[in-house]
């Protein structure tokens, strides 16, 4: 049954997707009270940590069963965390995009090497661009210097965040954790 669930969920996001090329913030909106609350207090906790520096927030989900629910709300200072785990879709929260990220869509067994979607590099590109500025002229810088035949070195930023996992189940939250870890 739940073979069936996630295959039906991949079916609807894949359908949505290719029905409306140009994602929209604003045509999708969070219809539980208690999840947008959630997202926001992380947010704003994120906000207190990272004072003004970039990030932005992303929330994994996983339908278990046709009753339970489980949300990993998680943040991150680069976008390159798309590379391996692509974003969805997206909703607008208090004039913050956050980013959905189905877990069924994940291939556990080859992570983070092979998923069932990948994010097309505009859309990466865009994400970069719109939310981390610097690292997106870094990019354009490190590209120009490829063409002249200079070598760039990368340095890959650690940022582990604490995670908030939430469950639900017949959409009322029976529990809430607060720890490290992946969000799923």
């Amino acid at each position: 049954m739940a073979t069936k669930i996630r295959i039906f969920i991949l079916f609807i996001l894949f359908v949505s997707c290719k029905a409306n090329k140009e994602q929209n913030v604003d045509s999708l909106e969070i219809n539980n009270k208690i999840l947008e609350n959630e997202i926001i207090k992380y947010s704003h906790y994120i906000d207190s940590i990272e004072q003004h520096n970039p990030f932005i927030v992303c929330v994994f989900f996983n339908q278990v069963n046709d009753s339970t629910k489980q949300f990993g709300i998680t943040s991150s200072i680069d976008a390159s965390l798309f590379q391996y785990t692509p974003y969805h879709f997206k909703c607008n929260i208090q004039n913050r995009e956050v980013f959905f990220t189905a877990v069924a869509g994940l291939d556990e067994k080859s992570w983070p090497y092979s998923n069932f979607f990948n994010l097309k590099k505009s859309a990466y590109l865009q994400v970069m661009q719109k939310h981390f500025p610097k690292d997106y002229e870094k990019y354009l810088d490190d590209i120009e210097r490829m063409k002249r035949g200079v070598s760039c070195t990368e340095v890959e930023k650690f940022y582990d965040p604490l995670v908030c996992h939430l469950t639900f189940v017949h959409d009322k939250l029976i529990k809430k954790e607060i720890r490290g870890g992946l969000p799923y």
